[in-house]
């Protein structure tokens, strides 16, 4: 997260109010063999998981990409991690353009 630069790399966190602890990162990364195109890695610690919380960044992210040019996310998902398809499915279309042990790479 040190080379935020708001423009090809972007992160949003939520933060704990009380303790100021972090529980939940979202980010886009800028592929650079294609522009339109960003990688998109989520962590929400697992008491906060299926709160709702990684969908409210991840779709402040995606406006927030989209001020900056960004047309579509891709990721890397394992292929058991349900939620996180399902979270990707809910942004758009998702289309798994490669498969390789147990791992997806969804675009949408």
């Amino acid at each position: 997260m040190t080379e935020v630069d708001h423009h090809d790399q972007e992160a949003l966190v939520a933060l704990e109010p009380e303790t100021g602890a972090m529980l939940a990162v979202v980010r886009f990364i800028r592929l650079r063999d294609d522009p339109a195109v960003a990688e998109v890695p989520e962590a929400v610690v697992d008491d906060w998981q299926r709160r709702g919380l990684g969908t409210e960044l991840l779709h402040a992210l995606t406006a927030r990409a989209r001020e900056e040019g960004v047309e579509r996310f891709g990721a890397s998902v394992l292929e058991g991690n349900r939620p996180m398809l399902e979270l990707l499915r809910d942004l758009g279309g998702v289309r798994v353009t490669r498969r390789e042990g147990g791992v997806v790479w969804s675009s949408s």
